[in-house]
């Protein structure tokens, strides 16, 4: 956890298992090793179920909006982001969490769409609870925003709350102001 609080490189644990073993060598084992690939296991598979009770235990009474974003990463791919903010009444705080991140090619919207229900699905949120769905530009996602509304009526007979497609520029200018 150590790594993951500081931003270390996952290369960078290495050569850990030699430092374990100067620190405590009659309790580290011997062939006892830690490589990147064995690191972002842990985090990923080991870990992460941990941390998704944590998120659906915090979020389970709660009203949530989800945010995504379509992005290119470093390697050319593209990535779908989606991310869940929600009132934690445990910390009495606003939240923002990552909820889940998919390698896209060329999509369509009802293929975001899709990739947005089975996030949802996934971290085990109910439609009903979700009260706004934001995102980065407003003419390439309108198809997914009608979309999401018509499910959201059918689940709940209740549309989303529209305040527009990049929900944090408008609440900066705001506080700006």
């Amino acid at each position: 956890m150590k790594m993951v609080t500081s931003n270390f490189s996952a290369s960078s644990c290495i050569d850990i298992a030699s430092v374990f073993n100067s620190m405590f060598p009659e309790s580290v084992p011997i062939s006892f090793s830690l490589s990147r690939t064995k690191f972002r296991y842990l985090l990923t598979d080991a870990l992460q179920p941990y941390f998704q009770k944590q998120l659906h235990n915090d979020i389970t009474r709660q009203h949530y909006t989800l945010s995504y974003d379509e992005t290119t990463n470093s390697t050319g791919s593209k990535e779908l982001e989606i991310a869940v903010r929600y009132w934690s009444e445990s910390k009495g705080l606003i939240v923002h969490h990552h909820l889940q991140s998919f390698f896209i090619g060329r999509t369509t919207g009802e293929d975001l769409f899709e990739k947005l229900k089975e996030a949802l699905d996934n971290a085990h949120l109910p439609l009903n609870k979700l009260i706004h769905l934001g995102s980065d530009g407003p003419n390439v996602n309108k198809k997914v925003y009608r979309l999401m509304n018509e499910e959201c009526l059918t689940v709940r007979n209740q549309k989303l709350l529209n305040i527009g497609f990049c929900n944090i520029h408008l609440l900066h200018n705001a506080f700006c102001k």
